[in-house]
């Protein structure tokens, strides 16, 4: 970082002034490649470099063809937004998206409030589990191995949401540590499942996530 930007006088640009809000007091600047919060216009210099970075990267990204590098210049709540503009607007093949769609969901923490486009994502990069590489998706080994079984998966935190197809792991530890976090005593609950309606294991931050499409799947979910 140089130094020499910070508190230079230097006003925001046009295309990022536009995405700060708040009071004055405490404001944020949101915008689909710069997120900051709090925002204070000593750092203006700073956050128009790094749009101005971010840019020349975005385009580096389409010339190379490297969509996943595309999506991740995003900040973490546009991701979802930069995968359809590359599905709808940019023509890219779902093909090439699919383990991408898998890596930003597992990167997300606001899932509740586009359910239903991650569902269609999802659901559709379903079809592409044999093809995908990424050492942190489940291989249909993995998956396969649970067919036949009845599994018991584990979810802390909130009540899982839309009948529950998110956020659940198969590691009871890890759902107690969600349950937990933020020094707050949290629910957990278990539901149990037939290994065939088991779509992905997502090994990303050591979760072993597991997500099931089909809503009807979940048994007996309780809180324990």
């Amino acid at each position: 970082m140089d130094m020499t930007l910070i508190g230079n006088g230097e006003p925001l640009c046009d295309e990022l002034a536009m995405h700060v809000t708040g009071d004055g007091k405490f404001s944020s600047l949101r915008h689909p490649l710069v997120s900051i919060t709090p925002y204070h216009e000593s750092m203006n210099a700073i956050f128009n470099r790094m749009l101005e970075h971010k840019r020349e990267s975005i385009q580096q990204s389409i010339k190379a063809e490297d969509w996943e590098n595309f999506v991740f210049l995003h900040e973490r709540p546009y991701r979802l937004n930069a995968i359809v503009e590359l599905r709808n607007n940019m023509n890219v093949e779902f093909k090439a998206l699919a383990s991408i769609v898998l890596s930003a969901y597992s990167d997300s923490e606001n899932i509740s409030e586009n359910s239903e486009l991650w569902r269609e994502l999802l659901t559709t990069a379903a079809q592409y589990t044999k093809e995908m590489n990424d050492s942190d998706i489940s291989g249909m080994s993995e998956i396969s191995a649970l067919w036949g079984k009845t599994v018991t998966l584990y979810h802390g935190g909130e009540v899982p949401i839309e009948g529950a197809r998110w956020c659940w792991t198969l590691d009871l530890e890890k759902a107690r540590w969600f349950a937990d976090r933020f020094e707050r005593e949290g629910a957990l609950y278990a539901c149990e499942v037939a290994g065939e309606y088991i779509d992905f294991i997502l090994h990303h931050r050591g979760e072993s996530e597991v997500l099931v499409m089909k809503d009807s799947a979940i048994k007996n979910m309780r809180e324990i």
